[in-house]
């Protein structure tokens, strides 16, 4: 007798924050991606589902210039505090920019005590990843960005509507585009939602697009996978 699964339990949510501490003329920035999964089809072997990652921006808080950096902990702290109000199961990881003043603000929130996954990132203007006395990776800003706009392009991160900031973070988008060092203009909210992203991706690969294979004949009968 056939027997259909039982029903698999759905996992639950994972938040990736982000906060882009404030450099020269920029502001203090916090993103929140949100992850979840979905049921896209059957496997026609074990009949199981098949889940795929829906990433989307779900927050994007810009910080009043001039206030402390602990002013800023604190407000980050009561945003995973709504977090966790409303998701109670749900897993959050907070990546914090620690070049500059982000060292301390590491260490702050390794003290707070707040059950968290913590991923200090420092962003260079080199070409690899490599790991950094914070605990975490140093990562080229040119890759950050670039994996930011492959998920964009590809569907695999959407914008939550009407949240606060996004037109803002859509004309930072258009002047990277144009002039990818954007030394001119403020781009805390694109290096933010870039930092969340980077974590996201290393947590799950499946939400960046595969390339589908291409076969080369070469005579009749034969093929090479490129």
């Amino acid at each position: 007798m056939f027997l259909p699964p039982a029903p698999a339990t759905q996992p639950g949510t994972t938040w990736f924050l982000s906060l882009d501490l404030a450099q020269r003329q920029d502001f203090t920035t916090l993103a929140a991606l949100s992850l979840t999964w979905r049921n896209a089809e059957r496997d026609k072997v074990t009949y199981n589902w098949i889940r795929e990652p829906d990433l989307s921006l779900c927050m994007l808080d810009r910080y009043a210039q001039g206030d402390s950096y602990l002013s800023y902990c604190f407000q980050v702290e009561r945003r995973i505090d709504q977090i966790r109000a409303q998701e109670p199961n749900s897993k959050i990881h907070l990546v914090i920019d620690a070049s500059g003043p982000g060292a301390p603000i590491v260490d702050e929130f390794k003290r707070a005590g707040l059950k968290i996954h913590i991923n200090p990132v420092t962003m260079t203007g080199g070409h690899e990843v490599t790991a950094n006395k914070h605990g975490g990776e140093n990562v080229p800003r040119r890759m950050l960005i670039t994996k930011l706009i492959l998920l964009l392009e590809h569907g695999s991160l959407k914008a939550a509507p009407g949240i606060p900031n996004l037109g803002e973070f859509q004309n930072e988008m258009l002047n990277l585009r144009a002039n990818d060092s954007a030394t001119s203009t403020t781009d805390d909210l694109v290096v933010a939602t870039a930092l969340a992203a980077w974590h996201a991706i290393n947590t799950t690969p499946e939400l960046l697009p595969t390339r589908n294979p291409r076969y080369t004949y070469f005579a009749s009968g034969t093929r090479r996978l490129l």
